[in-house]
């Protein structure tokens, strides 16, 4: 599994200036915000929550091993989501 960035990055989707106390990415004036097709994948899954979980677990331990619970959640979450979609 690829780590595609924290919670800082992903899943706003913005670019722009960092608010130091939120955490947060906001769009200046005049800047066009376009989102990543992931985050995009991620938000329409219903599991986003679960990735932001495991993201921040990774974010803190550096060792997929110690967020087994995290990615085994949202790997079963992703799962079930995609059984729903198939006719």
């Amino acid at each position: 599994m690829s780590h595609h960035g924290g919670r800082s990055s992903h899943g706003h989707g913005k670019l722009g200036k960092q608010d130091p106390e939120k955490g947060n990415v906001e769009v200046g004036e005049g800047e066009e915000e376009e989102e990543d097709p992931f985050d995009t994948r991620i938000k329409n899954s219903g599991c986003s929550d679960l990735h932001f979980a495991l993201m921040d677990c990774m974010d803190e331990y550096k060792d997929w091993r110690k967020c087994q619970d995290h990615v085994k959640a949202f790997k079963a979450c992703i799962d079930k989501q995609n059984k729903q979609k198939k006719p």
